[in-house]
């Protein structure tokens, strides 16, 4: 039996009852209305004995009428014979009282009793019989059934709903713990093959510095997606649950460091690919974030960037001459990320239909899921979707995302007009050749150390704003960090920490409580360098 056939077999069985109850009440009222009329009929009765001894007979109906009007629909005074001498009302027929039909036997109730001239009862003077309405109280009991029929109805519904959600929530928590189940032994089964990238891409001599950080990004992101879904899991959470984890539980999303290792890492996806992907960030952007998820706005913006490819692929197949472009910059209080490609377009008639789930268009694999996951996670974070596009020539999807304006430690631009030094303190000796290609054109010393005790002879020039100390978080080898290395050193306000580490919500509090600054190593390319 499915549900819909349940529910009404069960509305039907609690109207049934009530049915059967009201029954049951109606009864007891026709009962006791009963006994109650029969002793005012006798009270009636022994009045009229008492005006037949001690005054004129002509008096009996005015006491009757008296007595009656309130009570009885009519009354009839009838000889010992079974003449009429009296009735009220007195146009009523005399059968009134004796030839009843069945509606009438089964609407009206008729009580006959005798009346004597003497207490003995053995004078007969005749019988007065007292018509009475058996159903006068049933106006309000149906008022008051379908009250109840009402209420009932109203309960029926709530406790449906409470049990429905029972159900539900059981069907949620069985579910949950089979994709829990599901989501560990994947975290189990890729801890070995991702140990694996690592050591490959560590020992390998051809991968440029580069590659090789985009290899991590991405093997960060795999442990990162799978790392979300078990938290929503032991939350309780669905992946479409639009609430925002509180800032405390979050970390910090740099916009321009996780779009550029976006980029990089489709650069070398799609390097067989014949287009060109260019990144770029202006410099007011350069230095904003926010409190969102990290994997949730890669996952965004790699939707777009695959819909791009694939506009492109569906456009030019294999010949040159695909383009995409993702830019970033300010706007308002918003950052606006550009994507724009040279595709096949989309219809304009098609702008309103992008959004919904399993919408497609142009893709003969396409599940219509991407674009829907994008305008759900910009709706959950309080941003907004442009879109131009001209058919068989170009598409420009427009992000605008909330920054948050208390995260400012992290800096854009390096004025290094007052420096005669600066020292870079890092264990990967490419991160000193990046920084040498980016200020090839400083005038004074650009000096490498990897060891936390080679900058004791740095300090003072530091402390006296004469070197420009560039500071490696995570120092392998030693036990101490960057961020200990300037606590110790006193050089809080004058040193630059530089980190891949940049969004860790603990490394970015001290930063901020010491006045200090972050620079994420992702966008030493992307910096502003001041100097005369």
């Amino acid at each position: 039996m499915n549900s819909q056939a349940a529910d009404k077999n069960l509305l039907t069985r609690l109207l049934l009852i009530q049915l059967g109850f009201i029954s049951f009440i109606l009864g007891l009222f026709l009962f006791s209305t009963a006994i109650n009329k029969q002793e005012m009929a006798k009270q009636i009765t022994y009045q009229v004995q008492s005006q037949l001894k001690s005054a004129p007979s002509r008096e009996v109906p005015e006491a009757l009428a008296a007595a009656q009007i309130e009570n009885f629909n009519a009354t009839g005074y009838f000889d010992e014979n079974g003449h009429r001498v009296f009735t009220l009302p007195a146009s009523l027929n005399p059968s009134y009282f004796s030839k009843r039909g069945i509606w009438e036997t089964l609407t009206n109730g008729l009580i006959e009793i005798k009346v004597y001239f003497d207490d003995e009862q053995k004078n007969v003077a005749g019988t007065l019989k007292f018509v009475y309405p058996r159903f006068s109280f049933v106006p309000y009991a149906l008022i008051f059934w379908i009250l109840c029929v009402f209420g009932s109805v109203i309960l029926f519904r709530h406790y449906r709903k409470v049990w429905l959600s029972s159900l539900e929530t059981e069907d949620a928590k069985k579910q949950n713990a089979l994709v829990s189940q599901i989501i560990g032994q994947v975290n189990h089964d890729l801890k070995s093959p991702i140990q694996t990238l690592f050591a490959v891409v560590d020992d390998s001599e051809n991968l440029s510095e580069r590659d090789k950080n985009s290899i991590y990004s991405a093997i960060e992101r795999i442990q990162g997606i799978t790392g979300d879904l078990k938290s929503l899991v032991k939350s309780g959470k669905s992946t479409n649950d639009s609430l925002v984890p509180a800032k405390s539980d979050q970390k910090i999303l740099h916009f321009a460091s996780s779009l550029k290792q976006l980029c990089e890492e489709k650069k070398i996806a799609y390097k067989d690919h014949q287009f060109s992907l260019e990144f770029e960030v202006d410099t007011e952007a350069l230095s904003k974030a926010a409190y969102i998820s990290e994997s949730d706005f890669l996952r965004v913006c790699s939707n777009l960037l695959r819909n791009s490819v694939e506009a492109i692929e569906s456009k030019f197949s294999e010949q040159v001459g695909g383009k995409i472009s993702v830019k970033m910059q300010k706007h308002d209080n918003c950052i606006q990320i550009s994507f724009y490609d040279n595709g096949v377009g989309i219809p304009k008639d098609h702008y309103g239909k992008i959004k919904q789930e399993g919408f497609t268009f142009g893709k003969p694999n396409g599940t219509g899921l991407g674009l829907h996951y994008v305008f759900q996670k910009m709706e959950q974070w309080n941003g907004n979707i442009a879109l131009e596009s001209q058919l068989n020539d170009w598409t420009r999807f427009d992000l605008f995302i909330p920054f948050e304006p208390e995260i400012d430690i992290y800096k854009s631009e390096l004025n290094l007009d007052c420096y005669e030094t600066i020292l870079v303190l890092d264990d990967d000796k490419s991160v000193f050749e990046r920084w040498s290609r980016k200020l090839k054109n400083f005038k004074g010393q650009i000096a490498y150390i990897n060891s936390p005790g080679q900058i004791k002879e740095y300090a003072e020039n530091i402390r006296s704003k004469k070197c420009l100390a560039l500071i490696d978080q995570e120092i392998r080898g030693s036990s101490y960090s960057g961020l200990s290395i300037i606590i110790d050193y006193g050089l809080s306000k004058e040193a630059v920490l530089v980190t891949n580490n940049y969004a860790n919500s603990d490394i970015y509090q001290k930063v901020k409580e010491l006045g200090g600054w972050i620079v994420p190593k992702p966008i030493i390319e992307e910096m502003l360098i001041q100097q005369r």
